[in-house]
């Protein structure tokens, strides 16, 4: 039998016990306007299964990744150690054990990188120093990319790489996410930056890591405007309290940025949308860097 009870309480996962059966959580798959923080998710203690009042049945080691923030080849010891089961000195070390890496071929980015990145009006060497950033050459599945590590809590878990050629019909080209640490979709880009400033709990909301870019340490990205709930659930977790929405001014992106506002304010997160098109950009990548600095010390103090 799985002990969900001290599993749940170890990793800080707000829960509660309704029946002698069932220990409640919120559900990150089912997270809307209308449910709010309402915990639709359960685990059943008896038989060991996950299962939402809303949504359906769940893969538990699925589940517990996503609510934990684990990889799911990991979960199956940690279920080890709640059942009750020994676990051994190897074992032990997988749990914490960062087994990722980047592409082999990823290098130094050359001139045409910083060239792309500078008709952009970025600085490719700080950007390089601030953010890791990495180029590849023309061969390997991410061939004329810049190779964009995602880290969190200081260690790498995905990657995306951004064409720089102007020609292929993905621009973003994301890590398959059968090597993936954590889906990049369940966290947010530049987190650990966040957490190097003064206001921890604070932060700006953009749609794609160039802006994250632009607007520095504070800025958050969601890899696009289809953010997910597992990322509305992160950043409750992680106890932001005051986020500013600054998605592009078109139409749909604006209509993401209402719902994702809505989504917040369900746990209890003070969010405010950000008009940008009074700026005269069409995404807040394109800002000045004085500009940038300007917004981002303005929401941020």
């Amino acid at each position: 039998m799985i002990n969900f009870e001290q599993l749940l309480s170890d990793y800080n996962i707000d829960a509660k016990k309704i029946t002698e059966d069932w220990i409640q959580v919120q559900c990150p798959f089912c997270i809307s306007s209308t449910t709010g923080t309402k915990k639709h998710g359960g685990f059943n203690l008896k038989e060991g299964y996950y299962n939402c009042w809303k949504c359906g049945w769940h893969s538990l080691k699925n589940i517990l990744s996503i609510i934990l923030n684990i990889p799911t080849r990991q979960i199956k010891i940690i279920l080890k150690k709640y059942q009750g089961e020994s676990i051994s000195e190897e074992e032990k070390e997988a749990i914490t054990k960062n087994l990722f890496s980047l592409p082999s071929y990823c290098k130094e980015m050359t001139h045409r990188h910083r060239q792309y990145l500078e008709k952009r009006k970025f600085d490719s060497y700080k950007l390089e120093r601030e953010w890791g950033l990495l180029g590849t050459n023309h061969h390997g599945e991410y061939k004329l990319r810049i190779i964009i590590p995602i880290i969190l809590d200081g260690k790498i878990v995905s990657f995306e790489g951004r064409d720089i050629t102007g020609k292929s019909q993905m621009r973003y080209k994301a890590c398959h996410t059968n090597i993936e640490i954590i889906h990049r979709k369940y966290i947010v880009y530049g987190f650990d930056k966040l957490q190097e400033t003064k206001h921890k709990n604070r932060c700006i909301i953009v749609e794609g890591v160039t802006s994250a870019w632009r607007l520095g340490a504070g800025t958050v990205a969601t890899f696009g405007i289809d953010y997910m709930a597992q990322q509305v659930l992160f950043l409750a977790q992680r106890q932001i309290k005051t986020a500013f929405i600054m998605f592009d001014p078109e139409e749909h992106a604006q209509e993401q940025a209402e719902k994702l506002s809505c989504q917040l304010s369900g746990f209890g997160i003070d969010a405010k949308i950000i008009d940008i098109s009074k700026e005269g950009v069409e995404d807040p990548g394109e800002l000045s860097d004085e500009k940038a600095r300007f917004i981002s010390k303005e929401l941020l103090k």
